[in-house]
């Protein structure tokens, strides 16, 4: 709703309007997306009236969005590119391996098993429902050694989609996978630090600069492997890292080729490129400060 700022000061032009998008109608393919991009493109009309104001995109991706697809000019937009606080208070302090193993474990975890992990809001757009049968497929092909771990928070998901995922969930062998459905900021943050996770797996619909993924490259252990789906939001993060294996489509056999490639590969650690969400926010904000020097 913050995009019709500009519409309540119509008349105010000692003021500067920034919208960073998160999200935009012509992006996430959702059931709002048609009013959202109505809704846009009226807000985005006002704001060009107004030679300050700005749209903040959180990425290449939206950046190309925006000017292709919404016909807005390059000094409209000022980079506002989505990072992560390495040291933010919603990160724990450094503790052992120990302590983050007895964390994991009381999650139903098996920390002596190789491990996959997935996670996000447990909706459409994460692709848990294409993940699922994807595994299952893939565990006529690898040993018992492996688990997958969904953190799929499910406070605010739709009934019925839940109700499919849990369909799909009793179809798997008892023992293979865990599923966590109460929200967990730490879970991530420990999990990713940990050698028995081997693979982890980004599987959504639409994205905008997915923070998951942001996670994974600042936190991740060196070794592990990412398997996602190859659309421009996520390649703009992960499109040149070596230990990557992309899925062209959601169709759960060429999730499950990636993934049993990813678990027969070989280990080659690349260069991973980590946005620093203090550089990005400064260089975003001297941007929309230069209009008025």
């Amino acid at each position: 709703m913050l995009t019709a700022l500009r519409s309540y000061l119509p008349d105010v032009d000692n003021v500067q309007v920034v919208f960073v998008a998160h999200s935009l109608g012509r992006v996430f393919e959702d059931k709002a997306s048609d009013h959202r991009t109505r809704f846009e493109d009226r807000a985005f009309a006002d704001m060009a009236r107004f030679p300050q104001d700005r749209i903040g995109y959180i990425g290449s991706y939206f950046q190309g969005i925006l000017t292709e697809r919404y016909g807005r000019t390059a000094e409209q937009l000022v980079p506002l590119i989505n990072g992560i606080p390495r040291n933010s208070f919603r990160f724990p302090p450094d503790t052992t391996s120990t302590e983050r193993k007895d964390y994991l474990s009381r999650h139903g975890i098996p920390m002596e098993k190789n491990l996959i992990f997935s996670w996000g809001r447990c909706t459409g757009q994460k692709g848990f429902d294409t993940l699922i049968p994807a595994y299952r497929k893939l565990l006529h092909d690898i040993s018992n050694d492996w688990h997958l771990v969904l953190l799929m928070p499910q406070e605010v998901s739709p009934p019925e989609y839940v109700a499919l995922l849990d369909d799909q969930l009793e179809e798997l062998p008892v023992g293979s996978y865990t599923a966590i459905r109460n929200f967990d900021g730490t879970l991530p943050y420990y999990l990713l630090r940990e050698q028995v996770l081997k693979v982890v797996v980004f599987a959504s619909r639409f994205e905008g600069a997915p923070l998951s993924v942001l996670e994974a490259l600042q936190f991740g252990h060196p070794n592990l492997t990412f398997v996602w789906h190859d659309i421009p939001s996520i390649s703009q993060f992960l499109g040149n890292l070596q230990e990557s294996f992309p899925f062209p489509s959601l169709e759960p056999r060429h999730i499950a080729d990636a993934l049993l490639r990813a678990t027969r590969a070989d280990q080659v650690n690349g260069e991973r490129v980590c946005d620093g969400f203090s550089t990005n926010t400064s260089a975003g904000l001297q941007s929309v400060l230069e209009w008025w020097e």
